[in-house]
């Protein structure tokens, strides 16, 4: 999990952008705490290691459109995952199917 925090901060120091790198560190320290929460309800996120080992690779060769895209691709699907679980085990994130059986209306997220 730590490879997976570092892999991504790594990306965002690349960047030289100091305060993109300061106003995602909040982003990364709950992602990392979201996923110590459901550490024992996922599998090895052998998904995760590819889509970065590919995006590294991609980025090796200079190829930046490819990189791009598998790390979009990989947010993307890592993200679901991560709110599939945490409704599985917290019953607490709402997700647009669930909107119109929710009582009066109160949603915690919706995505």
């Amino acid at each position: 999990m730590e490879h997976d925090t570092g892999f991504h901060h790594a990306l965002l120091r690349l960047s030289g952008n100091q305060t993109l790198l300061e106003l995602t560190q909040k982003l990364l320290d709950k992602s990392h705490r979201i996923r110590l929460l459901t550490l024992n309800a996922r599998p090895i996120p052998e998904a995760s290691t590819q889509e970065h080992t590919a995006t590294y690779q991609a980025l090796a060769k200079g190829d930046f459109p490819t990189a791009i895209e598998i790390h979009s691709s990989h947010r993307k699907r890592s993200s679901s995952e991560l709110i599939e679980l945490l409704n599985k085990i917290t019953g607490l994130i709402e997700t647009k199917d669930r909107e119109a059986s929710q009582p009066y209306g109160k949603r915690y997220l919706t995505t």
